[in-house]
């Protein structure tokens, strides 16, 4: 571990680098801090220390050369500091290093030096910088670029590390508190629990006025100058400011001008333990300040059951909630937070909710979650990610949607991943993942053929560059020429070759496109047959799919697990109540094979049974929508269909929350990702009882199903579902409760964790298979 501050020092860092040490020891793991010191701690067992006082770069010089001279003493550099030293010392010593980011370095330096005086986002994108610190920011973004994974403790942070390091694998670790010794409140005094120097004062007691604490570094971005100000406005309000900087003889001068002596005292640098008892002892914790990663000191105010009184930055919003655990102040303004302080000391019962509001949070940075967390990812950069090529001629926008970045974020956790696909031409990093795109020709037959060739070619060539290796295919299309071109190469380097069965591909070539394409069939069919059969892993969304692939010939592995969604963000809140209307969805392609035609002739037939306020909405793109457009306008349904286009994936939430039901009348569906949505949201469903849909929605239990092709039964199932509220409630709840049981967005984790532990075993890892549901 490679940190600039250890105990004794004090402060969020070295809090954290003793508390891991401490844990990872605990575990079995054999930890060794290399740290800076003053020279008198004395010898410590698995600790070294270099003097602070010698020049920078030769403490760094000494520093690189102890990690080469020790590298067969341990596997992994974990550097929540010194990052000059760690990053190169551990390159040359050719272990992997994983890369704590708790800030931007260089914008703290220009703040403090006075070389910059502008916020921490428009900083970002300066190019005009003082020479210093244009260094600071190379050496800043050389370490990120250069780490084998980056950390971060929030997400506000991790999307800026993600601009300084593009393609890197940045993770949010959120800090946690070991060891917190809360205090019950109200403590009498907190006279004397620092001991002889510094001595926290009285003033951090719960008798009179708001009792306050400052913690923290006194540099200019922390703007305790506006906190002084605030204190000086609100009759009664105490202060005592803990931490020491460059900033700290003027503060004080400060607060004497503003006649605060007796109710601010500076209290300096004191210990950890006396921090979290000044901290139990107050009603709030105050950070004014206009930046921060994920602060230490601010979840251990929570854990010890104290309320923060915040500014609106994004570091502070990711841990404080205002009016539950603390009070967010924006802007941060000396009067706008001396109101917030008023409010503490005059709204009655406010102070004693917001802290039952910060113990019941503070409970969720328990030590052990960050430290597992840390461990995996230790391990995972400790023994490689295995490369994993994902083929398909799937579009990757730009820009890119945020579910498309989550799917890509999660498996660049545990893949080294590279997309093929379609899209803007050229190779651009997303969220961790390389992310390869042919652009689209003219005419279509000639931009497929490109593909599914020169594809191919580059997806074989990017996996076979690297041990272990895997090609994921799409389909059993893209399985075509994977296969191909795997046989040109030499035994040894041939990567694994797994084949996604989202659907039935006879389908594409039946019920899509041009009446050349379906002649086409035959030949697609035998082709498709063919690399199927010559995969070493199979991988079906359904029990349907799965039969498919063994009915064309397939008899190898087979792991099932549906398709990647939005799941858990859809039922992380509670469902909608139902519409005052009733309104059926369509949701989906505007393709044949959805069975539009089948759709609008049921609702023709059940508008004479719904009230005259049902509405039917669809929602999607394809090559029907102009069909779809004219048929609409006829008189049978005219007034009372509405076609919505194309619905990004953020919106599908509250699209189904404005609906009764959902209607999915296929003529073929493997799944229906958007089946699962649906509940997810407590929504029924009607459907067609076609492919793999039997196996997700229960009939009379989570929805209706009819036979395909059936307006009239679709038409009586709509009819049922619209004008009965009790039966939608029940089947919406019903579905509801399958989708939390079923965790679907846990699975599919969990399946791209298998396939990292397939490829790495070399294919020889025998995954166990789930129950079907």
């Amino acid at each position: 571990m490679c940190t600039g501050l250890f105990p004794p020092d004090i402060g969020g860092p070295a809090t954290h680098a003793a508390d891991l040490t401490a844990e990872l020891r605990a575990r079995g793991h054999g930890v060794t801090v290399l740290t800076l010191g003053r020279g008198d701690e004395g010898a410590e067992p698995g600790v070294v220390r270099h003097r602070r006082s010698t020049p920078w770069p030769v403490r760094a010089v000494a520093g690189i050369w102890w990690l080469v001279r020790h590298r067969r003493s341990y596997d992994l550099v974990y550097a929540t500091g010194q990052h000059l030293v760690a990053v190169p010392g551990a390159r040359l010593a050719g272990r992997p290093v994983v890369l704590k980011i708790v800030g931007d370095v260089a914008w703290e330096r220009g703040r403090e030096r006075g070389l910059v005086d502008c916020s921490f986002e428009d900083f970002q994108a300066l190019r005009m910088l003082p020479a210093r610190l244009r260094a600071v920011r190379w050496s800043r973004n050389w370490c990120a670029r250069r780490a084998s994974a980056v950390v971060t403790p929030g997400h506000a942070l991790a999307r800026w590390a993600q601009t300084w390091a593009p393609g890197q694998d940045v993770t949010v670790v959120p800090n946690g508190v070991a060891h917190p010794h809360p205090h019950p409140h109200p403590p009498q005094t907190c006279a004397g629990i620092v001991g002889e120097t510094p001595t926290i004062p009285a003033q951090v007691s719960r008798g009179g006025g708001p009792a306050l604490v400052f913690a923290g570094r006194l540099v200019p971005h922390k703007r305790v100058d506006v906190l002084l100000e605030a204190v000086a406005e609100v009759d009664g309000a105490r202060l005592t400011v803990i931490g020491d900087g460059p900033q700290r003889r003027a503060l004080e001068d400060r607060a004497a001008a503003l006649g605060l002596g007796d109710r601010v005292s500076f209290a300096g640098e004191v210990g950890h333990d006396q921090v979290l008892e000044a901290l139990a002892a107050a009603h709030a914790l105050v950070l004014p300040s206009s930046y921060e990663g994920l602060s230490h000191v601010t979840i251990e105010s929570l854990v010890v059951g104290t309320p923060v009184v915040v500014a609106g930055a994004p570091g502070h919003l990711e841990v404080v909630v205002d009016g539950h655990n603390g009070l967010v102040v924006e802007p941060m303004t000396a009067s706008a937070l001396a109101a917030a302080l008023v409010r503490l000391r005059d709204e009655p019962g406010l102070q004693e909710a917001l802290a039952e509001g910060a113990r019941t949070s503070g409970r969720q940075w328990d030590f052990g979650r960050c430290a597992d967390a840390l461990v995996e990812l230790f391990e995972r950069a400790a023994t490689g990610r295995p490369r994993v090529v994902f083929f398909g001629k799937s579009r990757v926008p730009e820009p890119v949607p945020a579910r498309t970045e989550a799917k890509f974020a999660l498996h660049a956790r545990l893949l080294d991943q590279v997309v093929v696909g379609t899209g803007p031409a050229g190779r651009r990093p997303i969220a961790g993942v390389e992310v390869v795109c042919f652009p689209a020709l003219r005419p279509a037959a000639l931009g497929s053929a490109a593909f599914y060739t020169a594809g191919a070619v580059v997806a074989v060539a990017r996996a076979a560059r690297r041990r272990p290796s895997a090609v994921v295919c799409q389909s059993p299309f893209e399985a075509v020429g994977v296969m191909a071109v795997r046989a040109l190469v030499p035994r040894r380097w041939r990567p694994l070759v797994q084949v996604e069965v989202h659907s039935d591909w006879r389908v594409a070539t039946r019920l899509y496109g041009s009446r050349a394409r379906r002649l086409a069939g035959p030949v697609a069919d035998r082709a498709c047959r063919w690399a199927l059969v010559r995969a070493d892993q199979v991988r079906a969304v359904s029990l349907w799919t799965e039969q498919l692939a063994r009915d064309a010939g397939y008899r190898g592995p087979v792991v099932r697990y549906l398709a990647h969604g939005d799941y858990a963000d859809l039922v992380a809140t509670p469902a909608a109540a139902l519409p005052a209307s009733p309104r059926a969805l369509f949701l989906g392609a505007l393709e044949s094979p959805k069975a539009l035609d089948v759709l609008l002739d049921a609702w023709a037939e059940a508008r004479a049974d719904l009230p005259t306020s049902a509405r039917l909405a669809i929602a999607g793109g394809g090559r029907l929508r102009g069909w779809l457009d004219h048929r609409v306008a006829r008189d049978d349904v005219a007034g009372t269909v509405e076609v919505l286009g194309p619905v990004p994936p953020s919106e599908i939430g509250a699209l189904l929350d404005q609906s009764t039901c959902l209607v999915l009348p296929s003529r073929s569906e493997a799944m229906g990702r958007v089946l699962v949505e649906a509940m997810c949201r407590g929504r029924a469903v009607v459907a067609t009882a076609v492919g793999g849909v039997p196996e997700t929605v229960r009939d009379r239990g989570t929805g209706l199903l009819v036979p395909p092709e059936r307006p009239d039964a679709l038409a009586a199932a709509l009819v049922e579902v619209l004008t009965d509220a009790g039966l939608a409630a029940g089947l919406g709840q019903a579905g509801r409760a399958w989708a939390e049981a079923e965790a679907p967005a846990d699975r599919y984790a969990a399946g791209i964790a298998d396939l990292a532990r397939w490829v790495a075993g070399g294919g020889q890892v025998d995954l166990e298979q789930e129950p079907a549901r």
